[in-house]
């Protein structure tokens, strides 16, 4: 029989201490000190961003960070992500609509349409692309918008 380690009494006390040195890293420091209703859906992103942060992975992956966030709370993403970047070992793939998130984030785009890439290259180049355009607002509304 395997018994399972005792919790140290020191352990929780470290942990609740390198949460609080994460938050504080990602300049989210002061909402340890709030509760959960206290805190804006954005907030809680980055809240879900330090937990993730905790089991120190080398790939991150963001699917969607700036759904039904407000454009105040998107630039608010935006600068945690780049945070996320500088601070810490660790790559950053985004799966996102968003691209003025994009845009701001990343220095090279693949663009996939059904599971099949489109294309690959910059985000500049992503909008300007017609088979990006026509596969995300449509032959017809590019036509008109044109």
């Amino acid at each position: 029989m395997v018994a399972a380690p005792a919790v140290h009494p020191q352990g929780r006390a470290w942990r609740a201490y390198a949460r609080l040195e994460l938050l504080e890293r990602l300049g989210l420091g002061w909402a340890a000190q709030r509760t959960p209703d206290e805190l804006s859906h954005g907030l809680h992103k980055g809240i879900e961003l330090c937990r993730a942060l905790m089991l120190k992975p080398r790939l991150l992956l963001l699917d969607e960070p700036a759904a039904g966030l407000p454009h105040a709370e998107v630039d608010r993403l935006i600068e945690l992500v780049r945070a996320v970047r500088s601070n810490f070992d660790v790559t950053v793939v985004v799966v996102e609509h968003n691209m003025g998130l994009i845009s701001a984030l990343t220095e090279q785009v693949m663009v996939l349409d059904h599971g099949r890439k489109l294309m690959e290259g910059t985000p500049a180049e992503a909008q300007s692309d017609p088979r990006v355009i026509e596969a995300y607002i449509g032959k017809e509304a590019a036509d008109d918008a044109a």
